[in-house]
């Protein structure tokens, strides 16, 4: 629905607007009909009412069944409330965009075609959503419509920049003769863009990323030019007197300068990350297999364990550093063999850190739960234990991590022995 739409609309319902004390749908959907009707304040405040009635009431030993009584009575404040303020929402709404003219003359951004090019490929394709968020500005000053340009180029422009380039297919259309072939490229901007969104994820990291990158950095603006194109000749037809902007604006610079930054940044995280995984590559997959699992292990007896043990009550004090004391000599080889390849053993165990965050903890935890099951079957098999101790959740749990670490170790004896032979 755009703004002449819903002027006239808003116009119909205050026309046989009936007088209500109550509304069923602010009572229903609280804080949404509220930021529908662009009552941000309000809807804000009901979304966050219930919450802030409700945490003092946590410290008086209420629990969530004490949440929903408030939450209904904040839906009822809300019927009540709705009503009028509803009302001087819609009134406001058509005194604010009762001039909206959609089909209006619009003065779009006007830059030379060289000037968005270079700074696009200066910021890193940061600049292309600048650019997106100025047109929309001008659009939005000339035809007076209701329209939020940071939302239609930095946060969801993706979903609106086909719309841009159909409005300046549309405006263009009013004075010359627009080549049919024009809209090709914005859809093929469209659909690079989306490709690299959901594609670029599934590439293997390397070289194969950086050209990617680089590939759409450099086409991706040069799609852009026959539109820019279209807008200086568009803006010299109904405004002759006025120039492309030649001087920088001050959103201009600043999206460069971040744009820089963040190419930097990620330029940085992709090399760290080619490093080892380059470093790696020159392994065959029986040392590569080794060096992982060393890797792993590693981090799984040095940390893992510790973490999981420390939630469930009994902390390892001394097992991690004395895992590294008596290993000290088979990881030093392990480091030796990485830096033939210029490998750090620090920059190899960031890496894994960072691959196994989010298996590490629980797979660690997964092997302790077994082994707890095995050492209670095991006791209950014995019978030299009361059945007290033996579910007793502290004497297990320190038992059990005993026995893991024991088996673990012996695990690691025959691996790293095998790990000996990488050299």
């Amino acid at each position: 629905m755009n703004t002449i739409e819903r002027v006239k609309q808003y116009q119909k319902e205050l026309s046989e607007f009936k007088e209500t004390k109550f509304s069923l749908k602010a009572f229903f959907f609280g804080p949404v009909y509220f930021l529908y009707y662009d009552l941000a304040v309000e809807g804000v405040a009901f979304f966050f009412l219930p919450l802030v009635i409700f945490l003092p009431l946590t410290l008086l030993g209420f629990g969530w069944e004490a949440f929903w009584p408030i939450l209904f009575l904040c839906e009822v404040v809300a019927g009540f409330y709705a009503p009028s303020k509803i009302r001087s929402a819609k009134q406001a709404y058509i005194e604010r965009f009762k001039n909206a003219d959609p089909d209006a003359d619009i003065a779009y951004f006007s830059v030379s075609p060289a000037r968005l090019v270079l700074l696009s490929w200066l910021s890193g394709g940061l600049y292309e959503i600048y650019w997106e968020y100025k047109n929309w500005c001008f659009i939005r000053s000339n035809t007076k419509e209701d329209i939020t340009p940071v939302c239609r180029s930095w946060l969801f422009g993706i979903f609106f920049i086909y719309p841009l380039f159909l409005r300046i297919r549309k405006s263009a259309e009013k004075y010359a003769k627009v080549s049919s072939g024009l809209m090709w490229y914005g859809l093929s901007y469209l659909v690079l863009w989306i490709f690299q969104l959901l594609i670029q994820r599934g590439i293997n990291s390397g070289m194969n990323g950086i050209w990617f990158f680089i590939g759409c950095l450099v086409i991706s603006p040069l799609l852009l030019l026959p539109y820019q194109k279209q807008i200086n000749e568009y803006n010299q037809f109904i405004k002759p007197s006025e120039p492309q902007q030649k001087k920088l604006y001050f959103g201009e610079v600043l999206t460069v300068i971040i744009g820089m930054l963040l190419s930097v940044w990620g330029a940085g995280i992709t090399y760290s990350e080619n490093k080892v995984a380059n470093a790696l590559n020159n392994f065959n997959d029986d040392k590569q297999m080794v060096i992982g699992y060393l890797g792993g292990s590693y981090l799984r007896h040095t940390e893992g364990y510790g973490e999981v043990c420390a939630n469930l009550g009994t902390p390892l004090q001394k097992y991690p550093q004395r895992f590294k004391e008596v290993y000290r000599q088979e990881y030093q080889d392990l480091a030796d063999v990485l830096s033939a390849q210029g490998l750090s053993m620090e920059e190899f165990m960031n890496e894994m850190k960072q691959s196994l965050k989010d298996i590490l903890p629980s797979g660690a935890e997964n092997i302790l739960i077994r082994m707890r099951k095995e050492l209670i079957i095991s006791a209950m098999a014995q019978k030299t234990m009361s059945r007290r101790k033996m579910l007793s959740g502290k004497m297990s749990m320190r038992r059990f991590c005993r026995l893991t670490v024991y088996v673990n170790f012996l695990i690691m004896i025959r691996s790293l022995s095998f790990g000996k032979k990488m050299k």
